[in-house]
């Protein structure tokens, strides 16, 4: 039997049932020993692995910070090993039965359901754009109870959970993010990238490198690449400024531009004062030197010879 929170619709619903019967499938396949057994099963979501986890105690594999425990596993993905730190809080919590962390990565079916950026992004710094930029996984805490296989509600935790979800190292503008099923967009509360893991991460997981996320619910998760519009779009007294002097700054190229289109205009349309003109005759080719005034005058004194004859 499954049972899925009503909260849970649409895409995420689905995802969240189609990994909950994979559990039911695989859970006769874990030990009775309480080894932290790893089940995979293919789904129409994507490709889920189940990892049986206990209660936080002397096992191996335990990161301690001021005072707070997680305990180290690992997750095989389609992408490689899959760090994860899991809080002492959530291990510890009363969720009844067999505790079991399920991770699904989305396959390209499932993502088409999902919006690829998003606009509603809100920081301290302002709203944003944001872009997909990596895989999207769903991280889920199940349980199992007499036969009943259901899905634990994660939020709010106090002590935050680690996981690396991308091999490359964070950039700029890069944003941890969960897919809310309410708004049914990207929403960055609650999560974060983090850069540094706490310390003491067992020897036999593959290091603190990479892109982390820090998360206080569980939920569907990916990174974004985000472009911050205050950046881009000067508002209140920043924009009347700009806006006042690109206007100046018109004025002046329009200004210089007339007078440089008068300019040659001028030239253009007054009359030559000197040069030379060069006159067809039976002799040959003869060429002129002239001034506008004396032209002027030796023509005047041609034609008045020739009227006199």
């Amino acid at each position: 039997m499954v049972l899925v929170p009503e909260g849970l619709q649409g895409i995420q619903g689905q995802i969240v049932l189609d990994s909950l019967q994979a559990v039911v499938s695989a859970f006769s396949n874990f030990s009775s020993s309480g080894s932290s057994a790893e089940i995979k099963a293919s789904t129409p979501s994507g490709q889920v692995t189940i990892l049986k986890v206990q209660d936080l105690g002397s096992e191996t594999g335990a990161v301690s910070s001021d005072g707070a425990a997680w305990q180290a596993v690992e997750v095989s993905t389609e992408a490689g090993q899959m760090p994860v730190l899991l809080p002492e809080e959530l291990l510890n919590a009363n969720v009844g039965g067999n505790k079991m962390l399920v991770v699904t990565e989305l396959n390209a079916a499932a993502l088409q359901e999902l919006p690829e950026a998003t606009s509603t992004l809100s920081e301290s710094t302002g709203s944003t754009k944001g872009i997909l930029n990596s895989r999207v996984l769903d991280l889920s805490l199940a349980s199992e109870q007499s036969g009943s296989v259901g899905l634990a509600t994660v939020t709010g935790l106090r002590q935050p959970l680690y996981f690396r979800i991308r091999e490359s190292n964070p950039i700029e503008g890069d944003l941890c993010v969960f897919y809310d099923p309410v708004s049914r967009d990207w929403s960055s509360e609650g999560t974060r990238i983090e850069l540094q893991v706490p310390v003491g991460v067992a020897s036999g997981t593959s290091g603190t490198s990479g892109t982390w996320c820090q998360t206080t619910h569980l939920s569907l998760f990916a990174v974004m690449q985000t472009i911050s519009f205050d950046g881009l779009l000067p508002t209140g007294e920043t924009a009347a400024a700009s806006a006042g002097v690109v206007a100046i700054v018109t004025l002046i190229f329009c200004f210089c531009g007339s007078l440089i289109v008068a300019f040659l205009l001028k030239r253009r349309l007054r009359r030559p004062v000197k040069g030379q003109a060069h006159i067809r005759a039976k002799g040959g080719m003869q060429t002129f030197d002239f001034t506008r005034g004396k032209l002027v005058d030796e023509v005047t004194a041609t034609a008045s010879a020739r009227q006199a004859i």
